[in-house]
């Protein structure tokens, strides 16, 4: 992986200090799944946050759009000999695998992302956060804080847990958003 570093003194807008040094965004990030996950996987990407994910092979690509030219993708693929419980590190050994990731909808995939995420029940309050707005836990929270989270990748019916990774989804007005405004799309 080849990450250009921001310039030193570089802060991005809107970012907590101290913040993430200079990493700012990344537009592909891979990511291990135990075996027979997969499904579980795209399941929860299309029904859950209703958006689009593709099965290619042994990986499940999920691109999130914001704009016309502005994306991310998050590739999902299985391990081999991954077992469950490395799936939930997140939750077991936050010291060493806390890491999350933050992705941007545009507003009208924001706000059907939150519905879907609140009626599986799955909208993830982080205690570091404690009651801030940050959390989302409501639709009026999320929608005025412009973010809301959601940390348990499950099937909706089985319960079936993939993996444990925090999502932070925020819509392009947070200010943090890395996009120029000028290309997103309102």
């Amino acid at each position: 992986m080849v990450v250009k570093p921001a310039p030193k003194d570089f802060v991005p807008p809107g970012v907590r200090l101290p913040g993430p040094g200079t990493l700012v965004a990344m537009a592909t990030v891979e990511h291990a799944i135990p075996c027979g996950s997969l499904s579980v996987v795209e399941v929860f990407y299309r029904e859950v946050l209703g958006l689009a994910p593709q099965v290619r092979g042994d990986r499940c690509v999920v691109t999130f759009q914001v704009g016309l030219a502005q994306s991310q993708t998050l590739e999902f693929f299985e391990l081999v000999g991954m077992e469950q419980a490395e799936a939930c590190l997140y939750d077991t050994d936050y010291d060493s695998c806390g890491y999350h990731v933050c992705i941007y909808l545009d507003e009208a995939h924001f706000e059907a992302a939150f519905h879907g995420v609140s009626g599986a029940h799955s909208v993830y309050i982080n205690p570091q956060f404690g009651n801030a707005a940050g959390n989302g836990a409501s639709w009026e929270e999320a929608r005025t804080s412009c973010q809301f989270r959601v940390k348990d990748i499950r099937d909706p019916q089985s319960g079936m847990l993939a993996l444990v990774l925090e999502h932070e989804i925020r819509c392009p007005r947070h200010a943090a958003c890395p996009f120029v405004a000028s290309r997103v799309a309102p």
